[in-house]
């Protein structure tokens, strides 16, 4: 077993835990956790910003979600989650995996990128 695993000074592994948390959390507290003690402490502080990045998006798109009582409005909203998972395949990695185009850019190629559409020039 690697160093970085069991330097904490509490004697604490990371994974007891993270394993009582969600993916994304679990990953920013493994990566700051282990980041002094596994070599390049940079580099997983930055991961874990990008996991957090994430889990906020997450967290915003909750939040926004729970703003809408109307049942047909909610459900309309999550045919369109389904129909972009299924096109997107992992939410955040359709750019990471060379595709060019999102499902919105596809689905409404005439919206603005730009501005989301809210421009009258575009």
């Amino acid at each position: 077993m690697s160093d970085h695993y069991k330097n904490h000074p509490s004697g604490i592994e990371a994974i007891e835990i993270t394993q009582y948390e969600s993916f994304l959390r679990g990953n920013i507290l493994k990566y700051v956790l282990r980041a002094p003690y596994k070599g390049s402490e940079y580099e997983d502080l930055l991961k874990a910003a990008e996991y957090l990045q994430w889990e906020i998006e997450r967290v915003e798109e909750e939040r926004f979600l729970a703003k809408f009582e109307d049942t047909v409005v909610k459900q309309r909203l999550e045919e369109v989650e389904q129909m972009r998972n299924e096109w997107d395949g992992n939410y955040y990695d359709y750019y990471r995996a060379g595709m060019t185009k999102t499902f919105d850019e596809v689905v409404f190629p005439d919206k603005c990128q730009e501005c989301d559409g809210d421009c009258k020039v575009c």
